[in-house]
């Protein structure tokens, strides 16, 4: 979880200290409750994690059930956060900064969707295990 560090040094830089308290609580949250909530069958789509592997294009893969418009607290305010260090870079002149804030906020936003193809894997490990 470097990248949260590296967001946490532009933020310093650009005199942001309100985004450095959200991103330490989005790495938090995305560490230990993120995981927790992400199941199958989950009705919000940021935690559900057939819907994450499901394709409305291919009939084969498109068995979620209805998934409702509400959004996820944790997961807006941490989608919000990644948004608004996005713009405050682009404002700046610095090609470093926006190359590595765009690197980073690409590879936390690659590690949610890592969480949610992992939860189906962890439960049939944990399954695996109790036999």
């Amino acid at each position: 979880m470097n990248g949260f560090k590296v967001l946490t040094d532009i933020a310093e830089k650009i005199k942001q200290n309100d985004i450095c308290k959200s991103l330490e609580k989005g790495k938090r949250y995305l560490k230990s409750n993120y995981p927790v909530k992400c199941s199958e069958t989950s009705k919000l789509s940021s935690h559900s994690t057939c819907f994450a592997l499901s394709c409305k294009d291919d009939p084969d893969l498109s068995t979620c059930a209805e998934i409702s418009k509400e959004e996820c607290a944790d997961c807006t305010e941490l989608h919000s956060v990644l948004n608004q260090i996005r713009d405050l870079v682009k404002e700046t002149n610095d090609g470093d900064i926006q190359y590595d804030a765009n690197v980073v906020i690409a590879d936390i936003e690659a590690y949610m969707k890592h969480q949610i193809r992992d939860a189906p894997q962890k439960l049939t490990k944990i399954m695996a295990f109790d036999q």
